[in-house]
């Protein structure tokens, strides 16, 4: 592949991906909006003496659907924890090399991950399992972490492209995310 086509190409995936993680955030901030007005609603109408029943339940499911949501553009934008205090004093070749091996090993973690909540939100839809209370089916949750999981794992392949694109001399080093974009 030509070295302007792969720009080309690398360019126009970033965009893509930027924007399909920015819905991905849209819809996680979503779930927390909902999750918050739940717990206000269940907090003044205990005040009054008619809480939700299984307001817990429903916090629960839209806060662990909104955190998937928010993995994918928190590793695009370079907002994951980086700790380099025994990297940063090793040569920049070095450092290239090892940005593309700890991402790719970062990539099969996030993909075993979302493998296993993809078995597991089958096993709840076949098992029909359901919160304590309200009777809410659970699989919905795995189904949004696992698309949200899918995302996550394109996003760190593509953080891994660039990781390999900067250590092969293809496109410099960004001081401010060096494997985002």
């Amino acid at each position: 592949m030509s070295a302007s086509r792969d720009d080309a190409l690398h360019a126009s995936a970033g965009r893509t991906l930027e924007r399909v993680c920015h819905g991905l955030a849209l819809i996680g901030g979503l779930f927390m909006v909902a999750a918050m007005l739940t717990l206000v609603v269940h907090v003044l109408g205990n005040a009054f003496g008619h809480p939700i029943l299984g307001a817990d339940e429903i916090v629960e499911l839209l806060i662990g659907a909104s955190i998937f949501c928010f993995l994918a553009p928190c590793h695009l934008q370079g907002a994951n924890i980086v700790v380099d205090y025994f990297s940063k004093p090793l040569p920049e070749v070095v450092r290239n090399i090892s940005d593309v091996v700890v991402t790719l090993v970062f990539a099969l973690i996030a993909a075993l991950l979302t493998w296993r909540l993809t078995v597991g939100g089958n096993s709840a839809f076949v098992r029909n399992k359901q919160s304590m209370f309200l009777g809410l089916p659970e699989w919905p949750t795995y189904l949004v972490g696992a698309i949200a999981g899918v995302i996550w794992v394109i996003t760190i392949l593509y953080t891994t492209w660039t990781a390999l694109r900067v250590a092969t001399g293809r496109q410099a080093r960004k001081p401010e995310a060096a494997l985002h974009g």
